[in-house]
């Protein structure tokens, strides 16, 4: 349900440890893509940017 606070989905987020640029590059890869680059952000997150490998 949209707009009604944090979902189960969300509070799992906080449980689970951080990906590292590592980990993105060989789920990149698994998925036949390669890890092109990753933005930080003032905030907590990144933006990662893959493309066709």
């Amino acid at each position: 349900m949209r707009g009604q606070g944090a979902g189960r989905d969300d509070a799992g987020l906080a449980a689970r440890p951080a990906r590292t640029e590592e980990d993105f590059r060989k789920l990149s890869a698994q998925a036949g893509l390669r890890l092109s680059r990753v933005i930080p952000t003032p905030a907590a997150f990144s933006i990662t940017e893959a493309v066709a490998a």
